[in-house]
């Protein structure tokens, strides 16, 4: 563990950085490593995948960008970038593009609306819409839906909220937070003005995910170095949805690598990580 200075112990809990897989690295040094790999993964994908549309608006100026065909597309994986709702970019969430795309399954990574500049339950609400968008725009696709760290809460949020539909067929949840009540004492809620009642308001209400997606694949892809906080939830959520009637629920722990590694290793194929997210998606 490397800690940054001037944390609390909870903030330090709730740090991903401080958790590296190499323990040389600060946590200046992981955010640095991980930044460059998803600058590089951006500009690779756009040599290597002809096929994509980017920019495509889909409410309020707000885009997603289509990798692999749309309409004629079989397999689509709605991708939703992590940040702690305050930071990340969907341009620079592509890591997993090309693998995917090569295995016959189009990506559809989604932007939305920053914290402070909106609220999480504005954010949830924009997840929806666009979820809803990619539906509509493959009308023929099996469709799974799956986000990393915060992205995963906005996830798991957006489609145990969202109508039942046939063709949303699996989640997926990469390193999750998915209980905010801790958070709003720390420097990540006074960042984003996170209030008690809004954390309340926005927590995961397991019961409604079982009841929305209970009968349909939940895959949980964790890193084996990560902050203590949200290794602990995503223990509690996978105990939980497996003893409360979740039929189809999976978890995989990916060894050597932390917060950040996974999704920077999701580019290579034959990876664990990328293994693991493409047996989730098939």
């Amino acid at each position: 563990m490397v800690v940054r200075e001037k944390l609390s112990p909870l903030e330090i809990a709730f740090s991903p950085s401080c958790f590296p897989d190499d323990p040389e690295l600060s946590p200046e040094q992981v955010v640095e490593r991980f930044l460059k790999v998803l600058e590089d993964s951006l500009a690779e994908n756009r040599s290597a995948v002809a096929e994509r549309e980017e920019d495509v608006v889909y409410a309020g100026g707000r885009c997603v960008d289509f990798w692999g065909p749309t309409t004629a597309s079989e397999r689509v994986f709605v991708a939703i970038h992590g940040g702690y709702w305050q930071e990340g970019d969907r341009k620079y969430f592509t890591t997993m593009v090309k693998p995917l795309v090569d295995s016959g399954i189009t990506v559809a990574v989604i932007g939305y609306d920053l914290a402070p500049k909106v609220t999480i339950r504005e954010q949830i609400d924009q997840v929806k819409e666009a979820v809803t968008f990619v539906l509509n725009r493959c009308p023929h696709a099996m469709v799974a839906v799956g986000g990393h760290s915060a992205g995963a809460h906005l996830a798991a949020l957006a489609v145990s909220e969202m109508p039942k539909n046939n063709r949303l067929v699996t989640l997926v949840l990469i390193c999750g937070v998915f209980c905010l009540n801790e958070i709003v004492d720390t420097y990540i809620g006074r960042d984003i003005q996170l209030t008690p009642d809004t954390a309340k308001k926005c927590n995961l209400d397991m019961n409604k995910l079982i009841e929305k997606f209970g009968l349909k694949k939940i895959v949980f892809l964790n890193s084996e170095f990560d902050a203590e906080k949200l290794k602990l939830q995503n223990e509690e959520l996978e105990a939980y949805l497996r003893s409360n009637g979740a039929i189809r629920v999976e978890c995989t722990e990916i060894r050597r690598v932390d917060h950040f590694s996974i999704i920077e290793d999701l580019r290579k194929k034959e990876h664990p990580a990328c293994q693991a997210l493409l047996s989730a998606l098939l």
